[in-house]
């Protein structure tokens, strides 16, 4: 009888090395669960330092916070509104530091010569000479260019007045004295090849920022009248006077936004 009983109760016993192989199956199924919750954590904490290292390549780039707000703490600014606040003299390396200038991209004009002189006369005569003198102009810096096409020879150049006020002044009676042929604009001979921009028809444009009065002169090189349908001097007067003298070199002097043209250059034909 108990050997029937043991033979009925070994197919209810478990098989040799059984309660070890369980142990090793949820012993093993445990260690992937361990594994799994590893990998996660280093993807969750490898895709934090991605992140975070995206969140600091763009602050970097976008600088400190403010950096590039207008008006931020960190800018500087300085006023130019008369020689009283800015006193510094303006140069030909401010105006013209290279053999050439590039007001807009791909528009290179060559520099053929440079002049820098205390006699504001020099550049303007009769009476709109005697005008800018009145304004109290301390100097004027100016460069005989030639266009990229070699079409136009332009003398281009700054006058530094007392103030912004004598400056808008002077804007505002160029053109009734150069209407009435009492006065003009000189071109700046720059040796051979350049005679059209001191007798030739010629073109003018000027306009002011601050105590600064721009202006241009352009001639064609060929000493030609200008075509009525040539669209080139408008297009040089924006670019050597608002681009080039204004909104570069008379706003280097200030980091504050370039300042809106209360007027647009004015472009007037003399002769």
């Amino acid at each position: 009888k108990r050997l029937r009983r043991l033979r009925r109760l070994r197919p209810g016993l478990p098989r040799p090395g059984g309660i070890d192989q369980a142990k090793s199956a949820n012993s093993r199924k445990a260690k992937r669960w361990v594994v799994a919750l590893s990998v996660i954590g280093v993807l969750m904490l490898l895709g934090s330092c991605i992140s975070g290292s995206y969140l600091m390549i763009k602050d970097e780039r976008g600088g400190p916070a403010g950096a590039n707000k207008p008006g931020g703490s960190d800018q500087p600014k300085r006023d130019i509104s008369s020689q009283a606040v800015d006193p510094e003299p303006l140069t030909e390396v401010e105006l013209f530091p290279a053999a050439q200038i590039t007001p807009v991209p791909n528009e290179v004009y060559q520099v053929l010569k440079t002049q820098t002189s205390a006699d504001c006369k020099v550049a303007a005569v009769d009476d709109l000479g005697a005008l800018l003198v009145t304004m109290g102009c301390t100097q004027v810096v100016r460069a005989t260019l030639k266009h990229p096409t070699g079409q136009y020879l332009v003398t281009a150049g700054i006058f530094n007045l007392k103030d912004q006020a004598t400056a808008q002044q002077a804007h505002n009676g160029i053109k009734p004295i150069v209407d009435a042929q009492k006065g003009r604009f000189n071109g700046l001979a720059a040796g051979a090849g350049s005679d059209a921009i001191v007798r030739a028809s010629t073109q003018l444009g000027w306009n002011y920022s601050g105590h600064y009065l721009a202006y241009c002169v352009i001639a064609r090189a060929d000493g030609k009248a200008f075509e009525a349908a040539d669209g080139y001097p408008k297009q040089i007067i924006f670019d050597i006077i608002t681009t080039y003298l204004l909104e570069g070199v008379v706003n280097a002097r200030t980091v504050a936004a370039p300042p809106a043209a209360s007027t647009p250059a004015s472009p007037v034909p003399s002769s």
